[in-house]
């Protein structure tokens, strides 16, 4: 997922004030606390932070290192939220859709609600 990011946001023409830290998250366990940290360090205490996952919501790491970001997001004072957010598939009984026409779909989705997340932190 950090390689699309990337690259979306490479490809794409941002404007010169454009803002936008992406934090790639290798292991989990233990989370990178001191790490993500001294990365939050340098973001606006205004900003919006969000995490980004293709798995379902249930599926993935999102609750795991929310605990984790939330805490710091707290400790530092961050003024607009002090939670995580989330970016992804919606939380499912089973890892795939069975659908491809689904699949695309939520592909899309989450997209979308990256690009919207990324663009409303920047305005």
């Amino acid at each position: 997922m950090y390689f699309d990011i990337a690259q979306k946001l490479e490809s794409q023409a941002l404007p010169e004030n454009h803002k936008t830290l992406i934090i790639r998250l290798e292991e989990l366990a233990p989370f990178p606390v001191k790490e993500v940290e001294h990365e939050l360090l340098n973001v606006p205490h205004s900003a919006d932070i969000y995490y980004m996952q293709e798995e379902c919501m249930n599926e993935g790491a999102f609750q795991f290192a929310k605990l984790h970001v939330d805490r710091l997001l707290k400790k530092h004072k961050f003024t607009h939220t002090h939670e995580l957010r989330y970016i992804g598939r919606p939380s499912q009984h089973s890892f795939a859709t069975g659908s491809n026409i689904d699949h695309k779909y939520e592909n899309e989705k989450l997209w979308k609600d990256f690009e919207k997340a990324v663009y409303a932190w920047n305005k």
